[in-house]
């Protein structure tokens, strides 16, 4: 357990530092091709545990408070692992370092450059996240390909889910969702939770040969993927392997071994874990009569659950049916990190908006470091390429986010600088400042209201 948690830990500095190297890296980039000066380049807030320069080399702690790094930049690392930021000469920015104000603007400063060049430079960021997330789409279709698991059958719905409560039944065959047909359970998930956020679903199934349409609000489904419930629906393309075996547990007194596959209880065809828990949880203390597949041979036995619901199995799911692996040329990969990309960033809109209007509860929609860290944790556990496609969705986010117009964001830095390209002089520094504090102030206060639900979560 320690080392899950010490895991985490060091998976969630990993994908920060990713994101924060990144976005950090796209204005530092930008400004020296644009001629400025950056003073600073530090991933992580606060103040400075070590770093190095050009002036003194490799040092420990701050930097002598009169220190003249003569055009150069400090990299930099600062104690607290959360952020980044880039300090550029003659801009205000959250440092709130108002010293060059009163003097003449210099060729290498921020303010003295044209509108282009100050916009560029300050979109820098969000562009280079975006980048980021469409270059692992890229990679993961070109290098990986998609394994595609042809079936479009419900195999289970658990009691009490949403997925019963809104009308699935096992054995229903998904016709398609809003006109749209399905082939692919992974298709059929992201049509029912993901593409239509917010709208009214119309699920076509045939159920017993009758074609019959499933009205369905998304928001259903959302609110028990935000409450960390399973929307409780489950594939036919799916069986129960066992990992592991009790020798003295009723599982192994029967002779259910490692990586026998379970294929039905009392004749009622398992297609899940949960399925498999339910079924034995519901029967303890009784004889059921449980079929298993070991190889081509089918093995039936009657078992009796112990008092505590269990017979002493660890389980996975493992896919079945029709399995088709896509590879894609370099130029269809392209139009997969596109389509990628772009999918993420109305995801996120959309969620957004609902937010807002109040469809979606922000303590169920929003998450903070101890999410992040979990979330990591859980997609490095699926797999390299669930883990980085993780943080190619948290670029996105990270993108969209700093683009909106709010003070202390790239996007209310953006404002002042269209402001002044119109107007074609300087907003006052003053104003400056107050929106600048203003803003951060609400983005404290917002981070600790997340880090806050994160908690109580």
């Amino acid at each position: 357990m320690l080392i899950d948690y010490l895991l985490m830990v060091v998976l969630f500095i990993v994908v920060l530092g990713i994101l924060v190297f990144v976005h950090e890296f796209g204005h530092f980039i930008a400004a020296r091709m644009s001629g400025m000066r950056v003073d600073t380049f530090a991933i992580g807030m606060g103040g400075r545990m070590f770093g190095w320069n050009k002036i003194n080399g490799f040092t420990w702690g701050n930097l002598p408070k009169e220190f003249d790094l003569e055009g150069n930049t400090d990299y930099r690392i600062s104690m607290f692992p959360i952020g980044g930021y880039v300090k550029i000469a003659g801009m205000i920015d959250e440092s709130m370092d108002t010293e060059f104000a009163n003097s003449e603007p210099q060729p290498w400063e921020f303010r003295s450059k044209n509108t282009f060049q100050k916009a560029f430079t300050i979109s820098a960021g969000v562009i280079m996240n975006v980048v980021l997330a469409f270059v692992i789409f890229v990679s993961l279709a070109f290098f990986k390909g998609e394994d595609e698991f042809f079936t479009n059958r419900v195999g289970y719905v658990q009691k009490g889910s949403v997925a019963e409560e809104v009308g699935f039944e096992a054995g229903d065959e998904i016709v398609s969702v809003n006109d749209k047909r399905i082939v692919e359970w992974y298709d059929f998930i992201q049509a029912l939770s993901l593409d239509h956020l917010g709208d009214m679903i119309d699920v076509k199934i045939l159920r017993d040969g009758n074609q019959q349409t499933l009205k369905i609000d998304n928001l259903k489904i959302i609110d028990a993927i935000s409450d960390k419930e399973p929307i409780g629906l489950k594939s036919d393309g799916r069986r129960v392997v066992l990992t592991s075996v009790g020798k003295d547990k009723p599982a192994g007194k029967i002779g259910l071994a490692q990586n026998d596959t379970i294929i039905s209880i009392n004749d009622e065809l398992i297609t899940s874990n949960l399925h498999l828990q339910e079924v034995i949880s519901t029967n303890k203390d009784k004889e059921i009569i449980i079929e298993w597949k070991r190889g081509d041979k089918m093995m039936t036995s009657p078992i009796v659950p112990s008092s505590d619901g269990t017979i002493g199995i660890g389980i996975t799911e493992a896919k079945i049916g029709k399995k088709i692996h896509k590879d894609y040329t370099f130029g269809e990969s392209i139009i997969k990190g596109l389509e990628g990309t772009w999918d993420s960033v109305l995801l996120l809109y959309k969620t957004l908006k609902h937010i807002i209007i109040g469809n979606i509860a922000v303590e169920k929609a929003v998450g903070g470091p101890i999410m992040i860290a979990k979330q990591s944790f859980m997609m490095w556990q699926n797999g390299f390429d669930a883990f980085i496609s993780f943080v190619a969705v948290l670029s996105v986010t990270l993108a969209v986010i700093n683009i909106l117009p709010i003070p202390a964001l790239d996007g209310g830095h953006l404002v002042f600088i269209v402001l002044e390209g119109i107007i074609r002089r300087e907003v006052p520094t003053k104003i400056k400042m107050v929106l600048q504090q203003v803003g951060l102030v609400l983005l404290l206060a917002l981070m600790a209201i997340i880090i806050f639900i994160d908690v109580t979560r």
